[in-house]
């Protein structure tokens, strides 16, 4: 699922994913969820909000490590594009966005490679014979 950073005015940054992701990849009974960030695994409380009106994920960690990307790829403030991609039971792994839509499903996104064709061994004994 595709999700941006914010920044709220107490210069928090956190993940917002959307009402529409928050319906369908989060459960109501899970309090709280797993990120994979790079090496580091943190677990996240989901607020009681998260499904009404505000589908955020807020953590003190998650800010430090999102300001620490944001502010190498961008100037902080704007929205930065990541991809959540869920792996198990209320675990997802944050990456950044594919740089084409097709890179996300694995799609063949560089260009054709044009192979000679092979010569058999009756065409190599054949030239070998016309030189002699």
């Amino acid at each position: 699922m595709f999700v941006t950073t914010y920044r709220d005015q107490s210069d928090r940054t956190g993940l917002r994913i959307g009402k529409a992701n928050a319906r369908r990849y989060f459960r109501r009974r899970c309090p709280s969820i797993e990120l994979c960030l790079d090496d580091l695994q943190i677990q996240c409380t989901l607020k009681p909000d998260f499904w009404n009106d505000r589908p955020d994920i807020e953590d003190p960690r998650l800010s430090e490590w999102l300001k620490f990307k944001a502010d190498r790829t961008s100037s902080g403030r704007e929205p930065m594009p990541l991809t959540l991609e869920p792996a198990g039971a209320g675990k997802f792994v944050l990456l950044p966005q594919a740089a084409s839509p097709f890179q996300a499903f694995g799609a063949e996104v560089s260009k054709p490679v044009r192979t000679e064709p092979e010569l058999s061994l009756d065409a190599v004994v054949l030239a070998v014979q016309s030189v002699a």
